[in-house]
C-alpha cells in the first residue's frame, strides 16, 4: 500500500537536488538518507470510535527545505500564534493591527 501525497512527491525532487550537493560534499550522505526516508513511518493514536486521530511518532528529517517538515512546522507555529492571539484578545482586551 503506497499512498503518495503531493508533498511526498515534492520531497523526491528535493532528494534529487540534494544528491548533487552530496557529490560536491556540501551535504552529508546521512542527511540525504534522512530526506529520502522522511515521513515513511507514522504511528497514529485515535479515540475509541476512530473518529479523531493524531500522529504520535514518525520519522522526520527536520530539514527546513523538506516540504513535509516545513508544512508540519508551519501548522504547529500557526496554532501557537493563534492561541497566543486569542489569549491576548480575551484576557488583555487587545486588538490587532496587521501591517502588510
Amino acid at each position: 500500500m503506497v499512498k503518495s501525497t503531493k508533498k511526498k512527491r515534492r520531497n523526491g525532487v528535493l532528494a534529487y537536488f540534494m544528491e548533487k550537493l552530496v557529490s560536491e560534499d556540501v551535504v552529508s550522505e546521512n542527511t540525504l538518507k534522512l530526506i529520502r526516508e522522511c515521513n515513511t513511518f507514522m504511528m497514529m493514536v485515535a479515540d475509541e470510535n476512530l473518529e479523531k486521530k493524531k500522529q504520535h511518532k514518525g520519522n522526520t528529517c527536520k530539514n527546513r527545505f523538506c516540504p513535509i517538515c516545513a508544512w508540519k512546522k508551519s501548522r504547529k507555529d500557526a496554532l501557537a500564534l493563534s492561541v497566543m492571539m486569542a489569549y491576548l484578545k480575551q484576557e488583555e482586551k487587545k486588538e490587532f493591527i496587521f501591517v502588510t
